[in-house]
């Protein structure tokens, strides 16, 4: 019996699929799966990808033989940022490194940052005016980035925010430009945009090696941790009973960071903005709210009980998928 015939997404000659993926990368994807169904070729060059979008497909790559399909080179663009953190991981590293994470994001952990996001949320909200016009993925953002950066180092970065934020806007530019351009443009050629991207790592590297150094010259290893930081430091492989290299928690540090900071803000994002859509569900969900928590600021226990509000949420994850 032969194997099934892949069909191939429609292209040009010699190039492909090229010019339509620089010029609209998400919706070349979309279409060849449309078109062709949900195990599609696309064509760069003499090159090309094997599209999987069907759940069992999926399934099959991502949990059910997980250890035959590496990451490879779709992720060398942005190793610079993250490095070789959990997400970017492969084989006995990567087993080691979430065997050692894992107790770090039980429930009780994750339950002792709830205070953390109320305080800072509570910040913003005291500062929004009636009547006033803001940018909601701006606010996100800063809403997002200081929760992460408080659980995470227990702190406020003070004078160093500025850079941060620099920095992190620099990197997102240039992940969205690049990380679907179907022709990669090496890292170390010195284009304006490589600089620029090399520059904006180099400050993350400062900011979080200060404070990992910080940390060393204050220890807290018999003391409960404060905050994920102090976890990490003080995670132990539960088999070898080996701690992280300053590589690897530079890289941990740095995957969590991302992974809390534009993903959630952009959820929230477009979760404002469907909900701007339907005022009917807005509605709903401001009587769920002030049922639930009588005007009271929201614990960790009133989570179950906002059923709306996780179904916003999880709608607007299927609609706009991070």
């Amino acid at each position: 019996m032969s194997a099934p015939t892949i069909p191939e997404a429609r292209g040009i000659p010699v190039l492909g699929n090229i010019p339509a993926l620089a010029r609209d990368a998400i919706g070349c994807l979309l279409g060849a799966v449309q078109q062709h169904g949900p195990l599609v070729r696309v064509r760069v060059g003499s090159g090309g990808m094997l599209l999987v979008a069907h759940p069992e497909d999926l399934e099959h790559v991502l949990q059910v033989h997980n250890r035959r399909y590496i990451r490879g080179r779709t992720v060398d663009m942005i190793r610079p940022m993250l490095g070789n953190g959990l997400p970017l991981s492969d084989g006995e590293f990567w087993l080691r490194q979430r065997r050692t994470m894992q107790p770090l994001f039980a429930r009780p952990r994750i339950a002792a940052m709830v205070e953390t996001m109320v305080a800072v949320t509570r910040r913003y909200v005291a500062e929004l005016q009636p009547g006033a016009e803001l940018e909601t993925h701006y606010l996100m953002m800063r809403i997002t980035r200081d929760v992460i950066v408080e659980t995470m180092f227990s702190t406020t970065l003070g004078a160093d925010v500025d850079e941060l934020d620099a920095a992190l806007a620099t990197i997102e530019r240039h992940v969205a430009r690049y990380g679907m351009f179907p022709v990669k443009i090496p890292g170390w050629l010195p284009t304006p945009d490589n600089v620029r991207f090399r520059r904006a790592i180099a400050t993350l590297d400062r900011l979080v090696y200060g404070l990992l150094a910080q940390r060393r010259e204050a220890p807290t290893l018999d003391a409960p941790p404060r905050d994920l930081l102090d976890a990490l430091m003080q995670a132990r492989d539960p088999e070898t009973h080996e701690g992280m290299s300053e590589v690897a928690l530079r890289d941990e540090v740095m995957n969590i960071f991302f992974a809390g900071h534009e993903t959630s803000a952009n959820l929230l994002t477009w979760s404002v903005l469907e909900l701007s859509r339907d005022p009917d569900v807005e509605a709903r969900l401001r009587d769920e709210v002030q049922a639930v928590l009588g005007g009271r600021e929201p614990e960790v226990a009133d989570v179950p009980r906002l059923e709306l509000v996780s179904a916003v949420l999880r709608e607007t994850l299927r609609l706009h998928p991070a």
